[in-house]
């Protein structure tokens, strides 16, 4: 199987896009590399900030990670209708360190709300970013209603035998 990278576009230690994705990881594959964004404390982008001290060894090292991955699966959280910031803040810092980070990586969208929606607005404007930044989406899922969907810590049917299709597409 590819080396897949994985990683929830959020900040926050209760994440339910990287608890979806550490579902994936326990129940689909055991072997995805799957890392907390948090855990690399990437500030918000700001030109005056790079100018004055260049790219954060942050930013570096999330890029070397995403350098070594054959593919990467994102989870993304959505605010207010779109991404988080700070997963916009971190793709920028990816972006101005090397523009073409994921120029033709195959690209995962997964992304789960606690509503109705499922993320679908952060889903399709983070596949827009990647598609922009010259990634090749491959597929995208949407989980809604996220503390709904599980009975005795597995995804209902409906939802388990789409997450199978999607997981799928991910390891072809």
């Amino acid at each position: 199987m590819s080396n897949i990278l994985a990683f929830a576009g959020s900040n926050s230690s209760t994440s339910i896009n990287h608890q979806l994705l550490k579902y994936i990881q326990n129940n689909y594959l055991p072997d995805l590399n799957l890392i907390e964004l948090r855990s690399f404390e990437v500030p918000m982008y700001a030109m005056d900030t790079e100018l004055n001290s260049g790219i954060p060894l942050t930013v570096q090292n999330l890029h070397a990670e995403i350098q070594n991955a054959d593919r990467l699966l994102l989870s993304t959280s959505e605010h207010n209708g779109s991404y988080t910031s700070y997963f916009k803040s971190t793709m920028d810092w990816l972006s101005r360190f090397d523009r073409d980070f994921v120029k033709e990586k195959k690209v995962f969208i997964a992304g789960t709300s606690p509503g109705r929606g499922g993320a679908a607005n952060s889903i399709e404007l983070s596949k827009r970013l990647m598609e922009r930044l010259g990634a090749s989406v491959q597929e995208t899922f949407s989980l809604p209603s996220f503390g709904h969907v599980f009975e005795n810590g597995k995804l209902i049917e409906e939802h388990e035998s789409r997450l199978a299709d999607f997981i799928t597409t991910v390891k072809s």
